[in-house]
């Protein structure tokens, strides 16, 4: 099945095709995940952006690093894997329940939402920036080594964190709440 991607002005056939290539590979190896009994979750992102009514990309493309640049883009360009078929998608939500300030979310992109913290909450109470308003997360070894937060015997510690990608995991817990319109029929759930 080849992937349509929509005309945009000053795209060059090279970055189209390359563009081709990545989701239909991404597609390809959800589909065997799927086939495999696993049900592949992605987080939305960090950009604080209506994926229903995207207006610029300045994330992409992110490889090779420096390749980024300004674009213009419509509802046809969609967030890999978090956006392809077959994909539970999940947006972080602060204390409160509400969207955190930093996640995306889209009416159509959003399966679930769940907590991955908000630094932002209570702004003007006592409460702004607190830690306990983020999620308490273990961190990759690399940024642990570089922000000095290694415990004793090398492994990495955890810190105070917000991100969508915190949120994740959750969708295993009952702390998911379930949008109010799901953008597609939900993925065959196996035993």
């Amino acid at each position: 099945m080849a992937v349509q991607l929509p005309r945009q002005p000053g795209r060059q056939p090279a970055e189209r095709q390359e563009q081709r290539t990545v989701r239909e590979a991404t597609q390809r190896a959800l589909d065997f995940a799927r086939a495999h009994g696993v049900l592949p979750v992605a987080a939305l992102g960090n950009e604080a952006t209506d994926l229903g009514h995207p207006t610029v990309d300045d994330t992409s493309p992110d490889f090779p690093p420096g390749a980024t640049k300004h674009r213009v883009v419509d509802n046809s360009c969609i967030t890999v894997p978090s956006e392809s078929n077959g994909v539970v998608s999940v947006s972080a939500l602060g204390p409160s329940g509400r969207k955190a300030f930093y996640s995306n979310w889209g009416v159509e992109q959003t399966d679930v939402s769940a907590p991955g913290g908000d630094s932002r909450e209570g702004f003007g109470t006592s409460r702004f920036n607190f830690p306990e308003n983020r999620v308490l997360s273990t961190l990759p070894k690399n940024v642990a080594e570089a922000e000095h937060l290694l415990n004793p015997d090398g492994t990495p510690n955890t810190r105070w964190c917000c991100a969508t990608a915190r949120a994740r995991p959750a969708p295993t817990t009952s702390t998911c709440r379930a949008p109010r319109w799901p953008r597609r029929t939900p993925p065959a759930w196996r035993p």
